[in-house]
């Protein structure tokens, strides 16, 4: 599997920012009904951003070792590889 072009190291929190390690903006997330406020439901959209690249790279490890298997279900194993490709993994389209 390729690897995907991101930006890579830890991403980190400061309120709804999401950040490098060394506080470059990657992204902001906001709350759709109220932009621009500090929300439960913003800081929940912030730290699911933050956890994507370490949920990519655990995915793909996931479906590389259950590739070999025949026991598992090959579905689970297909939406896996769907979600990589949604997440823009050339590889799994």
């Amino acid at each position: 599997m390729a690897d995907l072009n991101y930006t890579k190291g830890k991403w980190e929190i400061e309120g709804c920012n999401i950040q490098t390690a060394n506080g470059r903006t990657i992204a902001l997330a906001y709350d759709p009904d109220r932009p621009y406020h500090e929300t439960p439901i913003a800081l929940a959209n912030a730290r699911l951003i933050a956890a994507a690249p370490d949920m990519y790279k655990a995915l793909k490890e996931i479906i590389t070792d259950l590739e070999g298997w025949n026991k598992y279900d090959q579905r689970f194993l297909e939406k896996g590889k769907q979600a990589l490709a949604k997440a823009g993994d050339k590889e799994e389209k």
